[in-house]
């Protein structure tokens, strides 16, 4: 699915449950926001936030707290859930 219309179907979902993604061997819970951005828990511990960019068709995902490798691959882990 495109990455546009994947995140604006994902923008619509305003109320979208928690969900699990397994990035590198650890399972973290993705809480998504109102704000177009994610909490991102590790054992009921708060990491951060991730924010999708859309662009040339992809999303590039970032994170102030989390380290940019780990945040792009979560960031891959949240695109196939929500698409």
């Amino acid at each position: 699915m495109n990455a546009i219309i994947c995140l604006a179907v994902t923008m619509l979902n305003t109320v979208m449950e928690p969900f699990d993604i397994n990035v590198l061997g650890d399972q973290y819970t993705i809480q998504p926001l109102i704000s177009e951005n994610y909490e991102v828990y590790r054992a009921g511990e708060l990491l951060g936030f991730l924010t999708p960019t859309v662009r040339d068709g992809g999303t590039l995902w970032s994170s102030r707290e989390i380290e940019q490798s780990l945040a792009g691959k979560m960031g891959e882990q949240i695109d196939q859930f929500t698409c």
